[in-house]
């Protein structure tokens, strides 16, 4: 890929989706969950919860799916790529380590908004409180990890800019 303009555009769009999404995990972590917990109970709480995670899987699953799409042909017109797992170089080194936290994170997302609505939904309906409880603490947790590994993730980005 030796088209200038074809690289900024894929980089852009890659720049853009990471934006969208680590930035929508950080906001909602950080202003609307705290927000929602002083001024809701807790059943608002997962009334709400559940419409904004309908609503946010959309945009991140967009963002994942143009991460995947402009990621791999940037990748690939690396100077430092070699092939999909080598570790010849400290860019294909630290690339992996990044591609490995990607992973986490796609199936800690997967969790979020597929399995914790339906294993959510199922416990409703047992109208067990406890059981309730352990899942919006997990879900909790979840986030927070979610949130340190995309600050891990994003540092590994910048750190495969400047190593060779």
């Amino acid at each position: 890929m030796d088209n200038i303009y074809l690289k900024v555009t894929f980089d852009f769009i890659h720049v853009m989706a990471t934006i969208i999404w680590f930035g929508s995990m950080f906001s909602f972590f950080a202003l609307v969950k705290p927000a929602m917990e002083n001024l809701l109970d807790s059943v608002q709480q997962d009334e709400l919860m559940m419409k904004l995670t309908s609503k946010l899987k959309i945009v991140v699953y967009i963002s994942f799916a143009l991460l995947f799409i402009t990621g791999i042909p940037m990748k690939i017109a690396n100077d430092n790529y070699v092939s999909i797992i080598n570790f010849s170089n400290n860019w294909q080194i630290t690339s992996f380590i990044k591609h490995v936290f990607v992973a986490i994170l796609g199936l800690l997302t997967l969790y979020n908004f597929e399995l914790y609505p339906r294993l959510f939904k199922k416990v409703s309906l047992e109208n067990n409180t406890v059981k309730k409880d352990k899942l919006r603490k997990l879900k909790a947790l979840s986030g927070r990890v979610s949130m340190v590994i995309s600050v891990i993730v994003i540092l590994l980005s910048a750190i495969m800019k400047y190593i060779k």
